[in-house]
């Protein structure tokens, strides 16, 4: 099933009166047309929904929170046994909670309510028992408990609000040395992210998966230890994202609903701009390749279903990054190489923003380039003058570029409103 439009859905309700009174529609298909759309956009799902959502999860945290409080009033007067039972209490009335809303089939503000109230019992439990029995432990270890014993909530209720404080809980496991096992709770909470990402999802959870994507993408870059396997991690993800990116905005997904993109360019431009890893040399951590692979792996696939030049110019840039990072040991040839797939980069942008009338990737582009310009006119190899004079040209460059590429634009859209 296709994603619905319901900004296309009102703009054309608005434009409907319009439609009748210049005799482009008639009177009954008119109505129709109005009937059919407010009935589509009554069943939309609102930002108020998601809202109420995430104010109730927040209200059961809160109430989460309170009950910890309640019970350390006058803790330690208690004996053992009493402690004990009254450390089981909030993860009981958790389950009963939960059990309520499963059974009773409640709306989302009851799921996500159940998956933090549970999480907050088994947070309270754990904590309780391990200060009865003066049991040692980390932060680290507290947390890979709490993780693994209350994953099954995200699953069970099907919460954004536990899924981003798993988000948040994962990168205290990040010191640990056991990169594998962490690579396994950055896998667990993957299968819900992707089942938010498939055709016919409501924009909203849409782009929550997708805002969540990239701190999980970044936790699993802080794993690769060393600097040079950090970089080619986040040149690997920055090309999944950029095409990614892409990928969704060609199904009209853009601006705050598709970080992907923004994220993926900028991860591009920054590595190609410094070139980061020179002197790196071709990692040897199994890990690193596993990840690294995988994610080009995906970029392929984004950048090919449908091929674009732009998608692939992405991944394209970013594998002859890290063929450079891992055979070139000289900085400044490493340097020269990075501006040079940059300013391909950039120019390619340009060419298929004026070919598309795409402004933003006009202005992507442009951006790329001036910022080069700006890296190498700061070098030691131009002095003050040529400095100057170049940082004047760019300017009139993007002013004019942009102002016949809007030209262009207007002209097309007012031939294809002449038709």
């Amino acid at each position: 099933m296709s994603r619905k439009n319901y900004k296309f859905m009102e703009w054309l309700l608005n434009e409907l009166p319009v439609l009748r009174e210049k005799s482009v529609l008639e009177q009954e298909a008119s109505e129709r047309l109005d009937v059919y759309y407010r009935k589509q956009l009554a069943e939309a799902p609102s930002p108020q929904k998601y809202l109420s959502g995430v104010l109730s999860a927040f209200g059961a945290l809160l109430i989460g929170l309170g009950l910890v409080l309640l019970v350390a009033f006058n803790w330690d007067m208690l004996p053992k046994i009493w402690r004990l039972g009254i450390a089981f209490l909030p993860l009981l009335a958790a389950a009963g909670f939960g059990i309520f809303t499963i059974a009773k089939d409640k709306d989302h503000r009851w799921r996500e309510a159940s998956a933090v109230i549970s999480m907050a019992g088994v947070v309270t439990l754990t904590s309780l028992v391990s200060q009865i029995y003066h049991l040692d432990g980390t932060l680290e270890s507290f947390m890979r408990l709490i993780l693994l014993v209350t994953l099954p909530l995200l699953y069970i209720f099907r919460s954004y609000a536990y899924a981003i404080m798993y988000c948040i809980g994962i990168f205290f496991l990040a010191r640990s040395d056991n990169q594998w096992l962490n690579f396994a709770y950055f896998m667990v909470p993957l299968p819900f992210l992707i089942w938010n990402l498939r055709p016919g999802t409501s924009n909203y959870q849409s782009a929550f998966a997708r805002w969540l994507m990239l701190p999980l993408s970044l936790f699993l870059i802080i794993l690769m230890k060393k600097q040079s396997d950090a970089i080619f991690g986040l040149a690997a993800f920055s090309a999944m994202f950029y095409s990614g990116g892409m990928f969704f905005r060609e199904r009209g997904v853009s601006g705050l609903r598709n970080p992907w993109l923004f994220g993926g360019w900028l991860g591009i431009t920054l590595l190609l701009l410094f070139g980061w890893g020179a002197r790196s040399g071709i990692s040897d951590s199994y890990f690193v390749a596993v990840a690294v692979g995988i994610s080009l792996l995906i970029s392929i696939v984004f950048a090919c279903i449908p091929r674009n030049v732009e998608k692939i110019s992405g991944v394209i840039a970013m594998v002859l990054f890290m063929v450079c990072a891992a055979t070139i040991s000289e900085k400044q040839l490493i340097s020269w190489f990075c501006h040079g797939i940059l300013l391909a980069l950039g120019t390619a942008n340009i060419i298929q923003g004026v070919r598309r009338r795409r402004i933003i990737s006009f202005n992507a582009g442009m951006l790329q380039v001036a910022l080069l310009a700006y890296v190498r006119f700061f070098s030691d190899d131009f002095d003050l003058f040529w400095r100057a004079i170049g940082f004047m040209t760019i300017g009139v460059a993007f002013v004019v570029a942009n102002i016949i590429l809007s030209r262009k634009i207007r002209n097309y859209n007012e031939e294809e409103v002449s038709k």
